[in-house]
Formats: structure tokens, C-alpha cells, sequence
């Protein structure tokens, strides 16, 4: 009866106590009235985003590459970063599972079988006073927690949002891992095309100079004009190492990240010309961008995580209650072990709550509250720097569009020299040096026309990835669309 009446008093304390899982909202308006002015697009009819659509899971195939599509296939297979990411979420997601579990009553079945050898100077423990005996027993236990503070909803809610903010890493690889692929492809595209032009372009800088040199001898220009053209191939050749180098080093990039050794990997059989550009991207929409990217959901996730851990400090100032029952049974004769007379049981609930602690709980909750305050003010941080990222990566892709097309006017007035100077150089009316110079011009032109080329391809891999990839890249969504996230309520 005592125990029942001081049961009864710990409930009506709960009753005045906080709640250990309070209603936690965030406010949407202050991040809708910031992000309403959606990413621009860019004017380029070739390339649009559109806002009605999303991002594939594949979204590298819009480039349309056999060989692209053949390395991300094999970095998504071998790829050790993701794996261990992988890994960190099927042990995330397990905790949360047992978590769940611990909300539940638990049964425990137990046995033993103990043979013994009393000392004559004392009393047999059995009513046939035998000296030797043996004793088997067996037992049922059944215990639960009734979750009465709400600290084991506060428990899975945190195990959930631990999950989650998992989840939300493995996403991340996965869509680093994909867009690092596909960059580092174009980027050997690139490098591969501009080596080539480069090549082409020193051989015809050396001829230049053996023609410099040969019209000096005939006295047809300065020695400067020689100096000068020996400068040119310096210059040129100057930067062919400079690209084996980079490319070296992407091959070993794109070695790793495909799950093999550097030094190792083929070069990747892309050409610029084999890729298409997507003409139409996903829109940079504010609530897909909260709903797609891997670093708005994390923050999301600590937000909840936070959130949990505030109602596991309030709960543990909360009276706590355990109820456990045992039955079973034991007998010398291993046949009777179940009979009325060797049956036992117990039943019983113990119930606590500290009542002095010079305040360490309190400042723990007080903390936790700070804690959350802080996650808060980091989400909308991420939620505003996401949004800076997405826009500067679309206003990127437009510069692009604006640079490829003045690269491309320039390689064409470059080419009409060209030719131009072929021409009069056919007819007899220029000499070869106009017409070698001509040629290395449109050599250099080229090149620019492939960067400017690459650039493009390299923003809209970022577009891709700044606007989140694929949301559900991985595996499902943990958490419901009602679960609670941050704490507008007045502290108590």
C-alpha cells in the first residue's frame, strides 16, 4: 500500500513536471522570406532549368556516355569511402532499431541444474535432509519500463535522428562520389583534347622558328623577330608538361575513386565531343533544395538529435518505474520441477526519482536547451549558405554559356585567318611565317574554345550536385513528415 500510494505521488509530480518530449517546431517563415527569390536560370536556350522536374538517381546519363556511365557504375561498386559510409548506416539504422525494442517489455527464460554436497554440521537445505543433492530450477522473467517521463520516446527520437544525420553521410558520399567521377572524366576529356593541341601547336612553333631563322639568313628579318619566335616555343612547350602532369593525376584520382590503386586505372576512353549537355536541369526550388541536399538534412537531423536530447534531460528529473514478474519452479527431481508445491513467483514494481543532486540535472537540461538553441542557429545557417551555393553554381553555369560563346567566336575569327592566310599563302601573296602564325593562333584558340568547353560541363556537374543529386540515393527516408524538429516553446 505504501508503495502504491508513493507510485501515485510520483505520477501527480509528472502531471506539474515539463513534458521530456516537447512540441518542437521550426518556424518556415523567416527561410521562405528569404528564399523566395529562386536561383537564376540562364539564358542560354540550350540549357534551362526547369523547375517541374527533379534530378534522376542517375543523373549522370544525361551527359549520354557509355564510358561515364561505365565508371560510375564501377565507383558505386568499389568505391571504399561509400562503402564505409554504407556500413556507418546499417549500424546506425540497427542502434535505432534497438532502441525501439528497449520501449517494448522484455522476457527472459532462464534454467540450472546445480549437484551439491551439504556439510554434516549443517541443516540440509531439503526436507529429505539428504546430504548429496541435486537442484534444478528454471524461471520466466518478464520486466518493462513504462515510459511515464517520456524518456525512452526521447531515446528513439534521438537513435532516429542519429540515423538520419547516418543516412544523410552516406548521401553525401554517394553524391560526392558520383559528381567527382563525372568531373574528374571531363577533366581528363579536357586535359586529353588540350594536350593534343598543344602537340600540334609546338610543332608548329618549331617550324616557325626554323622558318624565323632561315628568313634572318636571307636577311629578310631581325634577329628579334627570331628571339621572338624562340620565345613563343618556349612558352608553348612549356605547357605540355603542365598537362601530362594533370592529367597523371587525374587518372590516379579517377583510379581511386573507382575502387582501384593509382597508377593503375586505363585512361578513361571520354572525349568532349562524345558528351551531351542536358538542356534541362532541375530547378533550384528553396523547399527542394531543404528536402534534397545531404547537408541541409544532416543539419536537420542534429536539429532533431538535439531536440531528443533535451527530452532525455528532462526526463531524468522525472520519477522513473519498473515493473518485473517472475514465475517458475525447483525440485531435487528434475520431472516435478513445474509441480504446485516447487512453483515460485515474485511481483513486484520499483519506482525512484532523485530528489538532491546539488543541481547537476537541472544544468544538464539547461545545457541541452543551449545545445538546441545552437542547432537551430546552425541549420538555418546551412539552410542559407546551401541556398548561396546553389545560386553562385547557377550563375556560374550562365558566365559559362556567355565565355563558351565568345571562345567560340574567337576560335571562329581565328579559323577565317586561318584560311584566309592559307589562301594567300596558295596564290603566292603572303609568306610562311603569315601563315604558320596564323596556324598557331588557331591552335591556341582551340584550346581555349576546350576549356571554355569543360568549364561548362564541370558547372553543370555542380549544378547537379549543389541542388542535392537524388534525394533517396540510398535507402529510405527514416523519419515521418510529423516528426518533431526544433523547440519554439517557453522553457521550464
Amino acid at each position: 500500500m505504501a508503495l502504491a500510494g508513493w507510485i501515485s505521488l510520483a505520477l501527480a509530480g509528472c502531471a506539474r513536471m515539463p513534458a521530456a518530449s516537447p512540441e518542437l517546431h521550426i518556424s518556415p517563415a523567416p527561410l521562405a522570406s528569404l528564399s523566395r527569390s529562386e536561383a537564376p536560370s540562364t539564358d542560354d536556350p540550350a540549357q534551362q532549368s526547369d523547375n517541374r522536374i527533379d534530378a534522376p538517381r542517375d543523373w549522370w546519363t544525361a551527359f549520354h556516355s557509355a564510358e561515364l556511365d561505365r565508371l560510375e557504375a564501377e565507383g558505386l561498386r568499389a568505391n571504399a569511402d561509400l562503402a564505409a559510409a554504407q556500413a556507418g548506416l546499417k549500424a546506425a539504422r540497427e542502434l535505432y532499431q534497438a532502441q525501439q525494442a528497449a520501449t517494448l517489455p522484455s522476457i527472459q527464460l532462464g534454467g540450472s541444474a546445480v549437484r551439491s554436497r551439504n556439510a554434516a554440521v549443517y541443516a540440509s537445505p531439503l526436507s529429505s535432509n539428504a546430504t548429496y543433492y541435486t537442484v534444478y530450477a528454471s524461471q520466466l522473467t518478464v520486466a518493462w519500463t513504462p515510459d511515464v517521463a517520456g524518456g525512452q520516446r526521447a531515446q528513439v527520437a534521438l537513435a532516429r535522428a542519429q540515423a538520419e544525420g547516418q543516412r544523410c553521410v552516406a548521401d553525401a558520399a554517394w553524391l560526392g562520389l558520383t559528381a567527382n567521377i563525372a568531373a574528374t572524366t571531363v577533366q581528363l576529356a579536357s586535359l586529353d583534347s588540350q594536350r593534343h593541341e598543344q602537340e600540334a601547336a609546338v610543332a608548329v612553333a618549331r617550324e616557325i622558328v626554323a622558318v624565323s631563322k632561315r628568313q634572318h639568313a636571307a636577311g629578310e628579318i631581325s634577329a628579334i623577330d627570331v628571339t621572338t619566335a624562340q620565345g613563343v616555343l618556349a612558352q608553348t612547350l612549356a605547357a605540355l608538361p603542365a598537362l601530362q602532369r594533370q592529367q597523371e593525376q587525374a587518372r590516379d584520382i579517377l583510379a581511386v575513386l573507382t575502387g582501384g590503386q593509382p597508377g593503375t586505372a586505363p585512361m578513361a576512353d571520354v572525349r568532349l565531343e562524345q558528351l551531351t549537355l542536358p538542356t534541362r536541369l532541375p530547378g533550384a526550388v528553396p523547399a527542394s533544395l531543404i528536402r534534397r541536399r545531404p547537408d541541409i538534412r544532416a543539419a536537420r537531423a542534429g536539429l532533431e538529435a538535439a531536440a531528443a536530447q533535451l527530452g532525455i534531460t528532462v526526463a531524468a528529473r522525472l520519477p522513473n518505474i519498473t515493473l518485473a514478474a517472475t514465475g517458475g519452479g525447483a525440485s531435487g527431481n528434475l520431472a516435478s520441477i513445474l509441480s504446485a508445491p516447487n512453483s515460485l513467483w515474485t511481483f513486484g514494481a520499483t519506482a525512484g526519482q532523485t530528489v538532491f543532486d546539488a543541481g547537476a540535472l537541472r544544468h544538464r537540461q539547461r545545457a541541452a536547451e543551449a545545445a538546441l538553441d545552437q542547432a537551430k542557429a546552425q541549420y538555418r545557417s546551412t539552410v542559407l549558405t546551401a541556398l548561396q551555393l546553389t545560386r553562385d553554381q547557377l550563375l556560374a553555369l550562365g558566365n559559362d554559356a556567355d565565355a563558351l560563346e565568345q571562345a567560340g567566336r574567337s576560335l571562329d575569327a581565328a579559323e577565317r585567318i586561318r584560311r584566309s592566310q592559307d589562301h594567300q599563302h596558295a596564290l603566292g601573296q603572303t609568306n610562311r611565317l603569315a601563315l604558320l602564325n596564323a596556324q598557331l593562333v588557331a591552335h591556341q584558340a582551340r584550346i581555349a574554345m576546350i576549356q571554355a568547353r569543360a568549364a561548362r560541363y564541370l558547372d553543370t556537374i555542380g549544378v547537379f550536385q549543389s541542388l542535392g543529386g537524388w534525394a533517396d540515393a540510398t535507402t529510405p527516408d527514416l523519419t515521418t513528415p510529423a516528426a518533431t524538429s526544433s523547440r519554439d516553446t517557453d522553457r521550464k
